[in-house]
């Protein structure tokens, strides 16, 4: 597939430590930074790719948890799917969507009082998660996230494990105009028996990645939709005592694919032991503009914090990697 992948083997971030590491690569900035939370990737593009009108969800987070929405608002918060062949639980009212509209309905009203007197976005957000929920439970859309409606050779095809479903849920929600879904896949801590488990990782992420880049390809949606690989850093270049691979953000790589990018390259280079990143080194900063880039996204746009504070979308003095557009 690497014929519409492009390798950036020049990631160099600084952060070694996964909550401060996880942050920067979602966000764009260093944790702490400004005293605020910022969003993540998925509630950017939800912000500026999606349509407010839509009963389907921005913004999806399929086999795990990610970040939120930060200043961004609820309403671009990530609908969490933990199991992807049970799509989203408790669609169907026990009683009826009548009687559960009449206490929704209600519900609201007893909010939207609330609200009246006090603005608290704790409750804002409470709020938007149920009108989220209940417009998901009157929606015919609902059905893409049914992976039953998909054939048995195509669910073969991902992978019949957590991961696989993950990807060809994702596949579905694109296809229904979800703006972004994100898949974690964890696992890649191999402080121990790093042979071993990588083996056992790979076995579930090559064929799930694989099929998805070739299923958006044959079904002329690999164009419109970017697909990332990455992860929090890198591991050390050194096998350790225990057989196993430390933290190292100093040299990595991450992998693009179609969103119209320049594909079939591998952008800068590392030394032969991987080490040390001897050309075109990218940041945190740089790929997140460079993703945004590669979405249409403005990063240079700004949020307003609730606050009043305006935020830039990337944080400055960020190098977009050309090279994928030229």
């Amino acid at each position: 597939m690497m014929g519409d992948c492009s390798l950036l083997r020049g990631m160099s971030t600084g952060e070694g430590s996964h909550g401060r590491a996880r942050y920067y690569m979602h966000t764009g900035f260093r944790q702490g930074v400004g005293g605020v939370i910022h969003p993540s990737l998925g509630a950017i593009a939800s912000y500026h790719l999606s349509r407010p009108d839509d009963q389907l969800p921005n913004y999806v987070c399929v086999g795990g948890a990610s970040y939120g929405a930060g200043y961004a608002g609820p309403q671009h918060a990530p609908v969490d799917v933990g199991d992807p062949s049970k799509g989203v639980e408790n669609l169907k009212a026990l009683d009826g969507l009548t009687s559960f509209d009449r206490r929704a309905n209600l519900l609201e009203q007893m909010e939207r009082g609330f609200l009246n007197r006090q603005t608290d976005s704790a409750v804002e957000a409470h709020a938007k998660t149920y009108q989220r929920a209940t417009a998901l439970m009157h929606s015919t859309k609902a059905k893409a996230f049914d992976l039953s409606a998909e054939s048995s050779a195509t669910r073969e095809k991902y992978g019949r494990n957590k991961f696989g479903e993950a990807c060809l849920l994702a596949r579905r929600l694109v296809e229904h105009g979800v703006a972004f879904v994100e898949v974690p896949m964890n696992g890649w801590d191999t402080h121990r028996d790093n042979t071993g488990r990588i083996k056992n990782l790979c076995s579930e992420l090559d064929p799930a990645l694989a099929a998805l880049i070739a299923d958006l390809k044959d079904r002329g949606r690999l164009d419109d939709t970017l697909v990332v690989w990455m992860g929090d850093f890198g591991r050390t270049p050194h096998v350790g005592k225990q057989g196993g691979r430390d933290h190292y953000p100093k040299a990595w790589t991450t992998l693009l694919a179609g969103g119209g990018i320049k594909t079939g390259q591998v952008v800068g280079r590392t030394d032969k032991n991987g080490a040390e990143v001897e050309e075109r080194a990218i940041k945190g900063i740089d790929f997140m503009a460079t993703v945004c880039t590669a979405l249409g996204i403005d990063y240079t746009k700004e949020f307003t914090t609730p606050v009043g504070r305006p935020m830039r979308t990337v944080d400055k003095g960020e190098k977009v990697v050309k090279e994928l557009f030229a």
